[in-house]
């Protein structure tokens, strides 16, 4: 929902248009050895360089052009004579032979050779915008042995339950949670952040309307969770800080510790630098940051924490894993994300504008790259970036917007950023008419006019030790 500035946390790279050729291409030239020439079987190198598909049907022999005999009753009438001395060459398939399911299948065997090379499932489907449930199916297809079929009257089977989503490995490749990321080449990171879906992921920019629902969050309300694990003379980095608010309250938990907030906009770091200067809080600074190319050593943190960053990025698996590495041994990952489908609210006004306001939030974010439902994906996420399942504590809390004041002020920011954000935008581009923007924000504006209203925010957390 309301995202703290987060953020992709955006690469000063522009974007790359993205197709699931120039995907794989990508890829499997990170993944080829330097010592040998990778092996790639046919297809994939047609996908890879489709130009290569048509020099090397030119370099193939011409077919035979001795007549052949046709099959009887197949058709004769229909077949006109062969002129002799003449060639018939057969008309070449323009339509490129390789698809998604083979690029994705073969990324996937080929990740499963080099293990150093941490590109989680999730990140695979996304980069290719595929399903999850359709890629998981693709993969226990092709490891399902193929039994030849009898004869007879076949037997009813009854059909195997579906692979939920993140949860069923690539094949016989195991979650990385045992292999070590400290050993992560630094250059395949900056290429999976090179191949991304867009350039700026976060749907709602910076309005007035998103900084007031900003400025409201503190560690008490946002990261309540990670409190009583911080240790005064902790070194914190928050990402994904915002006008700065959150970032304040954790360096006066930590006051012989320090912390640093990093953003991708100016813009909203000067407002963090002037809040904590009006809190005259000394151990907290503010500085421009790439998510997935944090500009720090490796273990120079006790404590890396985001709230509401990682379901704006295409990539989150990525994200936590360049998030551990800037971690020390023994300190702690910590992230906070909202699970928007699970959203619930009374009264329901006419003709559901929630629900349909929901659904196209939903639509949006989806269509951007991010992940609307992250919060109760954190924990499988955590496991592919690395962590250990016994290191991984899961937890939940929630947002809960029911006195007099807080339905106003709830209702009367979502309104207005409905029709007036950067979130505008992104729907109209999404195919959402503005007439339909206008009834959404009336439906938020009539909730909010209720006595009985109330709304709740459900969000997931983690905290992964390293």
């Amino acid at each position: 929902m309301q995202s703290r500035d987060t953020a992709k946390l955006d690469s000063t790279p522009p974007p790359v248009p993205v197709t699931h050729q120039s995907t794989a291409a990508v890829i499997m030239e990170q993944l080829a050895p330097a010592a040998e020439e990778p092996q790639i079987p046919q297809q994939t190198a047609d996908l890879i360089d489709p130009q290569l598909t048509a020099a090397s049907q030119d370099a193939q022999p011409q077919p035979s052009a001795e007549p052949v005999e046709p099959q009887h009753g197949a058709g004769l009438a229909s077949q006109p004579p062969k002129e002799a001395g003449r060639e018939h060459k057969k008309e070449p398939n323009k339509e490129h032979p390789v698809s998604k399911r083979v690029a994705v299948l073969e990324i996937v065997r080929a990740v499963k050779k080099h293990p150093r090379f941490k590109l989680s499932k999730h990140d695979i489907f996304k980069l290719f915008d595929v399903p999850e449930r359709t890629g998981h199916r693709w993969i226990q297809e092709e490891n399902t042995p193929k039994v030849p079929k009898k004869r007879g009257r076949p037997k009813k089977v009854r059909p195997e339950a579906s692979i939920p989503p993140n949860h069923a490995p690539i094949g016989s490749l195991p979650l990385n949670t045992q292999c070590e990321l400290e050993t992560l080449d630094p250059q395949i990171l900056s290429a999976m952040a090179q191949v991304q879906p867009t350039s700026n992921n976060y749907i709602h920019g910076h309005h007035p309307s998103v900084l007031r629902s900003h400025i409201w969050r503190t560690a008490a309300n946002s990261c309540a969770y990670l409190l009583p694990h911080l240790k005064p003379t902790d070194k914190i980095l928050d990402i994904g800080c915002g006008p700065g608010t959150i970032s304040v309250d954790l360096a006066s938990h930590v006051p012989h510790g320090s912390v640093t907030g990093l953003d991708t906009s100016p813009a909203v770091l000067e407002q963090a630098r002037q809040h904590a200067h009006e809190r005259r809080v000394p151990n907290v600074e503010f500085g421009l940051g790439d998510i997935f190319k944090l500009p720090y050593a490796d273990d120079t943190f006790d404590i890396v924490h985001a709230h509401q960053v990682l379901q704006h990025v295409p990539a989150p698996v990525a994200a936590l894993a360049e998030m551990r590495r800037v971690t020390r041994r023994g300190g702690l990952v910590a992230a906070r994300e909202s699970d928007m489908s699970a959203c619930s609210w009374h009264p329901s006004p006419p003709r559901n504008g929630l629900a349909r306001f929901i659904k196209t939030y939903l639509k949006i974010a989806e269509s951007t790259g991010g992940t609307p439902t992250a919060g109760k994906l954190l924990h499988v996420w955590a496991r592919d970036a690395g962590f250990a399942p016994e290191s991984v504590a899961s937890s939940a809390a929630t947002w809960c917007f029911a006195s007099p004041e807080d339905v106003q002020w709830w209702s009367g920011l979502w309104a207005e950023r409905t029709v007036e954000s950067e979130f505008r935008e992104r729907a109209l581009a999404a195919g959402v008419a503005p007439e339909e923007l206008e009834r959404l924000a009336e439906a938020w504006r009539e909730w909010g006019r209720s006595d009985a209203a109330r709304f709740v925010v459900l969000h997931g957390e983690v905290l992964c030790r390293k």
